[in-house]
């Protein structure tokens, strides 16, 4: 019997209620947070890239950069349709674990 296929095991936790409720709340204030952060991020770089600008300015101080990067990036998904059988060769097995509040 694999670990996928083991039935889960439970321990209490009513002890730990107060955290469980604050990371819900948490994870709700960061969403809301991550779309404000990207909104603000998109009208900067719309400024500077309208302005082809590299650097923003705020009272005439540098405030933000705004430079490119170029790397290089291995591309799995075309190496595993070239060569599957090479591919498949060094595919590596992890366990990982899922954290899941469940609801109501």
């Amino acid at each position: 019997m694999s670990d996928a296929d083991k039935p889960a095991t439970q321990a209490p936790i009513d002890d730990l209620a107060v955290w469980l409720t604050a990371y819900q709340e948490a994870t709700v204030n960061a969403a809301k947070w991550k779309e404000t952060a990207e909104r603000a991020r998109s009208e900067v770089t719309a400024r500077l890239d309208a302005a082809g600008a590299d650097v923003g300015l705020v009272e005439g101080k540098p405030a933000v950069r705004w430079t490119p990067i170029v790397s290089k990036r291995f591309d799995s998904r075309r190496f595993r349709a070239e060569n599957p059988t090479l591919a498949e060769a060094y595919v590596v097995e992890t366990e990982s674990r899922r954290f899941t509040v469940v609801g109501d």
